[in-house]
């Protein structure tokens, strides 16, 4: 009987262990997609701020969109 008991305690171990692996995994890659997505959000503002400074030197703009566009 004692070793049925140990036996269920070591199966209920292992999923455990399997289920908090397989958590880490999916957290793991939801970091990884959170930051590429950032990263491509950054690159996108750079080049939205190159853009507003080109529109600023031609006029095109005030300088508060300027400055606004750099607080993003």
């Amino acid at each position: 009987m004692e070793s049925l008991h140990q036996s269920y305690q070591l199966d209920a171990a292992r999923l455990t262990l399997i289920g908090n692996v397989a958590s880490a995994a999916i957290s793991t890659a939801s970091v990884r997609a959170q930051i590429v997505a950032t990263r491509s959000i950054i690159a996108h503002e750079k080049n939205l701020l190159k853009l507003t400074e080109t529109q600023y030197r031609f006029g095109a703009v005030p300088y508060l969109s300027v400055l606004t566009q750099r607080s993003q």
